[in-house]
């Protein structure tokens, strides 16, 4: 379905959906607080998930070209059971994670948890292999439980406007041999890895594709079915653009 997924009601999730609303396609936002920052900066009031999906059902049925949905940012109080809910009866067209966590290793978790709900489930440190990173890529992290890799170094910021080169970056001046998606997908050392790519939806602003994360996780619940007998099994979910990244390592048993 053609509709933009937004979670996280801050000021990044801010900045997505300014942008967005130059597509001309609906905007669902979701956030815990009904008092986030977006909720206040645009006067919304929150409305059901029941709500939401028949509207995108409607929106579905109609054939209009011109129909115009600048206004129609559609604000949920909810959290990750919200956005798994959503990806399951109406997948957005783009999914933009902007909470400040690692939005797809919990979802991950969560969706987990719903198909198994009988086995142990917890975040463990991941490990990478390290050997391949060019100089210029940073890693970093805040907590064992996941590593950050960016071409940013710790007192840089990136613009808002950044289109996201791929070979270098004009505004840190550097060069980039390697894409953070593409070496999170070759140097990770065992086991199953759900390696999201943040694509590049305009300058400042990245998305996942819905149909990606059905995918996914559907390829995730097989995984799952063919090796618990093996159990502990280790499960890889990162999520990356040209330049930054994230990735997290979670561990399933047998309880």
């Amino acid at each position: 379905m053609v509709y933009y997924l937004v979670y996280g009601g801050g000021k990044f999730g801010f900045n997505a959906i300014e942008k967005l609303k130059s597509k001309n396609k609906p905007i669902v936002l979701v956030d815990q607080d009904p008092e986030c920052y977006i909720s206040q900066k645009y006067e919304l009031t929150p409305v059901s998930i029941e709500f939401v999906e028949k509207f995108l059902q409607n929106i579905e049925k109609d054939e209009k070209e011109d129909s115009n949905y600048l206004d129609n940012i559609l604000f949920l109080v909810g959290d990750i059971a919200t956005i798994a809910e959503l990806l399951r009866t109406d997948p957005p067209d783009i999914f933009i994670p902007s909470a400040p966590i690692h939005v797809m290793k919990d979802l991950g978790i969560y969706y987990l948890h719903t198909q198994f709900p009988s086995l142990l489930i917890q975040s463990v440190e991941p490990t990478i292999n390290l050997l391949n990173k060019p100089d210029e890529l940073h890693y970093f992290s805040f907590n064992d439980s996941e590593k950050y890799l960016s071409y940013a170094g710790w007192n840089e910021i990136c613009p808002d406007h950044c289109t996201a080169p791929i070979s270098y970056c004009p505004f840190h001046k550097k060069k980039k041999p390697i894409t953070v998606y593409k070496f999170l997908k070759n140097n990770v050392l065992d086991d199953f890895h759900l390696c999201f790519n943040s694509e590049q939806l305009g300058a400042g602003l990245g998305g996942i594709l819905g149909s990606e994360i059905q995918s996914f996780f559907l390829k995730l619940t097989e995984y799952v079915n063919k090796r618990i007998k093996n159990s502990p099994i280790n499960v890889y979910i990162s999520t990356s653009c040209n330049c930054h990244g994230v990735i997290s390592k979670i561990e399933i048993k047998i309880s």
